[in-house]
């Protein structure tokens, strides 16, 4: 429900015109000044609502507002700021993709959808595990490969822990970019 009011403003806003729409049809057809008080009643509570919509940042919204940042952050190759967003008991593989980063300069990194941001709560700790496609443009920097140009497109889910009110990776996966289509065929 939370989900419902505070990450959907048009919707919020769509039915609070439609109620005091009907308020104003219902005093205008009866002269009655109850219908007009509840005309201005609902008028007040649809701008709260809507304020309180923008005013108040849902876990999901913050998730999103973080791997927004992150993908800038990766565009811009500024690989401290993303070694700030790993969590102190990340997994193996999490150190090992950050480890291997330095090796490439990133023209650009987008995330082209994200399917689900789904949170649990496990033992006092906020998780949350969201699962995206990306893509990513990119120039290998050292070894044999140095000065190789190519794109990447991938499916990608991320654990992640709220650690100071801030969300950090616990674990990833990696796969093809069509897995999220075939994870629905199955």
């Amino acid at each position: 429900m939370n989900s419902l009011l505070f990450e959907n403003p048009f919707l919020v806003g769509v039915i609070g015109t439609i109620v005091f729409a009907m308020t104003i049809f219902g005093w205008l057809q009866t002269g009655n000044p109850g219908a007009g008080g509840a005309s201005i009643a609902v008028a007040a509570i649809t701008a709260f609502l809507l304020w309180l919509n923008v005013w108040i940042e849902t876990d999901r919204e913050s998730v999103r507002a973080m791997l927004s940042v992150a993908a800038s952050e990766v565009e811009q190759n500024q690989l401290e700021k993303l070694k700030s967003r790993v969590h102190p008991e990340a997994t193996e593989r999490v150190h090992l993709a950050m480890s291997q980063l330095p090796g490439f300069k990133f023209e650009q990194a987008k995330i082209t959808q994200i399917h689900a941001i789904d949170f649990h709560m496990a033992a006092a700790r906020k998780v949350a595990f969201v699962r995206m496609n990306v893509i990513a443009d990119a120039e290998s920097k050292g070894g044999s490969t140095a000065g190789v140009r190519g794109k990447l497109a991938a499916w990608i889910q991320l654990e992640l822990e709220q650690m100071d009110g801030k969300w950090r990776v616990v674990d990833c996966e990696r796969k093809g970019p069509q897995h999220e289509f075939l994870r629905h065929a199955e």
